[in-house]
């Protein structure tokens, strides 16, 4: 586990076997979401064998929309255990403000493990299936 440069909780995982780092984020009620980079990486994949979709956002600066694709049955593999996330978003673009946003892995996600146990001296997560 480490944080991002804006500070955010991260945590090492992979999806479909590839490692990536996820934002933990307990206020997502959905899946989670993948960024512009995992899109890139996987292009190919993902415009061939994945359903496009538009998903909706809203902040302090209004609301916007974004071109995106959802990735059904994704391995997901966290603290050294694997489930399979139903379907997780993933993004074609960043969001306005330039920054390259965090991969988030929603609340729904995590309650697919029975625990997740977060050492904050060593900075390790586990996990129990």
């Amino acid at each position: 586990m480490c944080f991002s440069s804006g500070m955010n909780f991260l945590a090492a995982a992979e999806i479909n076997n590839q490692p990536l780092l996820l934002l933990l984020d307990s206020g997502n009620a959905n899946h989670g979401n993948l960024n512009k980079v995992f899109f890139e990486q996987n292009k190919e994949f993902l415009t061939s064998h994945c359903q496009s979709n538009i998903v909706r956002q809203g902040g302090v600066g209004g609301t916007w929309s974004m071109a995106c694709y959802t990735l059904p049955d994704a391995k997901l593999t966290l603290g050294n255990n694997s489930v399979t996330i139903p379907e997780i978003t993933v993004l074609t673009e960043e969001p306005g403000n330039g920054n390259v946003s965090d991969n988030c892995l929603g609340l729904k996600s995590m309650m697919l493990f029975k625990k997740l146990r977060f050492n904050l001296v060593d900075m390790t997560l586990s996990s129990e299936l």
